[in-house]
């Protein structure tokens, strides 16, 4: 059953991931690889429908590489934005300074000024 939903999973998220390239970013990537790698893991033997239904693999351990393999995916892909974020649009402040100002952002800044409004009128 785990393996099942993994693989059903793995395949609509890739395959919607794909079609549409405006929702390409890193965290994208890493939920799309997760799912290959839940997939070829023993992430089912604990706290599972798959535990739940065949208790013989409910205490089995689960394998260090199945751990390391996915802290590795991690490390790589805020790893991977940090060297992103060198170049000189980042450091200039160029996201901060001219993508912060579109109109998008306006309900979220009343809403932060009125915080801090209130926390410095306190």
């Amino acid at each position: 059953m785990f393996k099942l939903s993994c693989l059903s999973f793995s395949v609509s998220y890739w395959y919607v991931l794909l079609l549409d390239k405006t929702s390409w970013n890193n965290h994208s990537y890493l939920y799309g690889l997760l799912s290959i790698l839940l997939l070829f893991s023993s992430a089912n033997h604990y706290c599972s429908i798959d535990a739940w239904i065949n208790p013989n693999i409910r205490n089995k351990p689960v394998p260090n590489w199945n751990y390391i393999l996915v802290k590795v995916q991690i490390f790589l892909l805020y790893f991977y934005a940090c060297v992103k974020k060198m170049d000189p649009e980042w450091l200039g402040g160029y996201s901060m300074k001219n993508l912060g100002s579109h109109r998008v952002f306006t309900p979220f800044k009343l809403v932060t000024y009125n915080i801090v409004v209130k926390l410095y009128m306190a």
